[in-house]
């Protein structure tokens, strides 16, 4: 979920691609699901996240920006989105695929990583 935008951070920069340590907080947290189990992913963004849209290198589901679960919702609804599903929000940079290993391994269906 990388939609969101970052008012909280008093910054003009995406809330996504706000840097850590130089990198993107997105990246942080797409190199920890590159670690890990999880085989597909999707970046869900909105207007407000045109840049994050545009740098991924993974598909996107692009939502209206209504709020973290109307954008959810419309994810869900997306075709190419198979279940169960995994939802983790941008802004954990510490976030390491052992971690999304642990949760993968004792969740029964989706979940959310927060």
């Amino acid at each position: 979920m990388c939609g969101g935008r970052g008012t909280r951070l008093a910054t003009d920069r995406e809330k996504p691609m706000f840097p850590i340590r130089e990198t993107p907080m997105v990246e942080h947290v797409r190199q920890a699901l590159a670690e890990s189990k999880v085989e597909r992913t999707f970046a869900v963004t909105s207007p407000a996240t045109p840049e994050t849209a545009a740098t991924l290198d993974c598909p996107t589901v692009e939502t209206p920006g209504e709020g973290y679960v109307a954008d959810l919702d419309r994810a869900l609804a997306d075709d190419r989105v198979a279940r169960p599903v995994l939802t983790v929000a941008a802004d954990l940079p510490l976030l390491d695929g052992e971690a999304v290993d642990a949760v993968v391994d004792v969740a029964s269906g989706s979940l959310t990583v927060a």
